[in-house]
């Protein structure tokens, strides 16, 4: 499953996510990236996340969805630098949601400066918590960020 968690949409990500299938998560609080993703994580099967403002890199899900690693991402540029363990675009494959059916509860229970659940730290405590599991981000080719930074 294609999964495009969204508040808006940009429009090229919006045909991307037609052209493929991708089902769309309306999220509309700060802790609804969360909700979206721990019901997604609950449904059989690899789950890739494509965020509202991505565009991946032409095949990147097709690479991904046939690769043998069970977390997948495809770096972007960011106004910092690269974001390379980001939810951007990324795939969790069947096997890690199944051996870790209660991740995404143990996501939302961390907090720091930011409430937890908070969408503004999903990724980097997501990263986390499968780098503590003992799972390393396999890379793939890099994707499009369109966010505007102006």
């Amino acid at each position: 499953m294609i999964a495009v968690p969204s508040p808006t949409l940009h429009p090229l990500t919006a045909s991307w996510a037609a052209e493929h299938g991708a089902t769309l998560c309306h999220v509309d609080r700060p802790d609804g990236y969360w909700e979206a993703l721990a019901v997604l994580w609950t449904i059989p099967g690899d789950l890739v996340v494509v965020e509202h403002d991505m565009l991946p890199a032409p095949g990147v899900t097709e690479t991904m969805a046939a690769c043998r690693r069970p977390w997948c991402t495809s770096p972007y540029r960011v106004e910092a630098g690269m974001a390379r363990e980001s939810l951007g675009c990324t795939r969790f494959a069947a096997r890690l949601k199944t051996r870790h059916p209660n991740l995404m509860g143990r996501l939302g229970e961390i907090g720091d400066e930011l409430p937890a659940k908070d969408w503004r730290r999903l990724d980097v405590r997501l990263a986390r918590l499968l780098r503590d599991l003992g799972y390393r981000a396999h890379t793939h080719r890099l994707s499009a960020h369109l966010h505007n930074y102006t």
